[in-house]
């Protein structure tokens, strides 16, 4: 037998580690899940209690509630709505819950008979709101009493009801639930704020079957807002009101609302960074639907104002929606794949600075150009 062929010479170690470094992206920027929180994920999957606790809050409404999900952080602490801050002494611990604007206004009119217009459904919630809220709240608590929890008693009490954002000091990791929920022809979310060892808690005392039958099961999603465009204000947030209109920068988002041309970029907060993906927006579809040009990269975490300036210029960015990604599926992501941003076509875009939500607006035409006309207003 003759081994006369002739074999490729075997590449230097360098050539070997840049072609396995190239072979792993673009997708090693991909966010990761440690293997606490996939067994965590599997649990709260199939946890019954976020959901009982909303389908109470809701008692005697028509309402959907879906799956739970999970951020591994503590996310949408300065959202607009109804904020719930409950205490829990004997488990030495606190609970948030958070209700947008839109599922406040539908439980307050659900209880008092009230059809409000469609346009204000998105408004601020009023003192008087918060005060029916309470209520509502309190009564929950005293029907959670009359059963026993996966911990014991509910003996939680309220600290208070408002607009406040929910505070996580003392409490370690905080965790977020988003729940989505739909009210008849409304749709927002709830979110539950609590400590990942108050979750490890009741996930292990309401699931006791062994974590390793159900592992294979895990799906870990990541979520990933659309921004495009920016706003820039010489003169500050002045200008920023409820029925102006406020032209996007040039080089960002242009041509016509059904089909903007430009660059769009899908973002992933991480612990101290970002992770980027570059899209378009899908022709026909405001938007609403996003095609990936690009790989995962890398970025540094963006700037996060305590205050905002008060004088001088500051830039809007525009948030045209979110995605919500399973981590197993972004390495089978490429180029030219659609991705939904789950937006609705009467949802209004919103208007962050430094991690605010300042303002929510739909976008309009301007000759060749596009605005945004303000719908609310946060500040």
């Amino acid at each position: 037998m003759s081994f006369d062929a002739e074999f490729p010479e075997e590449p230097e170690e360098n050539e070997l580690e840049q072609t396995l470094h190239d072979a792993a992206a673009p997708w090693d920027q991909a966010p990761a899940a440690n293997r606490f929180e996939a067994r965590l994920q599997t649990i709260v999957n199939r946890l019954q209690t976020p959901t009982d606790l909303i389908r109470s809050l809701l008692d005697g409404v028509p309402v959907e509630v879906g799956a739970p999900d999970v951020t591994w952080r503590g996310t949408g602490l300065g959202r607009p709505g109804t904020i719930i801050h409950l205490a829990w002494p004997r488990l030495d611990s606190r609970i948030g819950v958070g209700i947008e604007n839109t599922i406040s206004h539908a439980i307050v009119d659900h209880l008092l008979g009230f059809s409000r217009l469609p346009v204000e459904a998105s408004r601020q919630v009023t003192p008087v709101e918060f005060g029916v809220l309470t209520f509502v709240a309190a009564r929950v608590l005293d029907r959670l009493d009359a059963r026993p929890g996966p911990l014991g008693p509910w003996d939680m009490t309220i600290e208070r009801v408002g607009p406040d954002a929910f505070k996580s000091n003392d409490l370690g990791k905080l965790v977020t639930l988003r729940l989505p929920v739909k009210m008849g022809s409304v749709q927002g979310a709830i979110r539950l704020w609590l400590s990942e060892a108050l979750l490890s808690r009741v996930a292990i005392e309401e699931v006791p079957s062994p974590l390793a039958e159900r592992e294979n099961q895990t799906v870990i999603e990541s979520s990933w807002r659309a921004e495009g465009g920016t706003i820039t204000l010489p003169r500050g947030l002045g200008r920023v009101k409820v029925g102006g209109v406020l032209p996007l920068d040039r080089g960002t988002l242009s041509g016509a609302i059904d089909s903007p041309k430009g660059t769009i970029r899908l973002i992933c907060d991480r612990e101290n960074s970002v992770s980027i993906m570059q899209v378009e927006g899908v022709p026909g579809t405001s938007c609403h639907k996003v095609s990936v040009q690009s790989g995962i990269t890398a970025g540094p975490a963006p700037e996060r104002l305590e205050t905002l300036p008060t004088e001088g210029p500051i830039t809007l960015t525009i948030e045209l929606g979110r995605a919500h990604l399973p981590v197993s599926a972004l390495a089978e992501l490429k180029v030219g794949d659609v991705v939904d941003l789950f937006r609705h076509t009467d949802e209004p875009i919103e208007l962050v600075a430094g991690g605010k939500l300042i303002a929510r607006g739909e976008l309009v035409q301007i000759d060749t150009e596009l605005g945004v006309r303000i719908k609310t207003v946060f500040i």
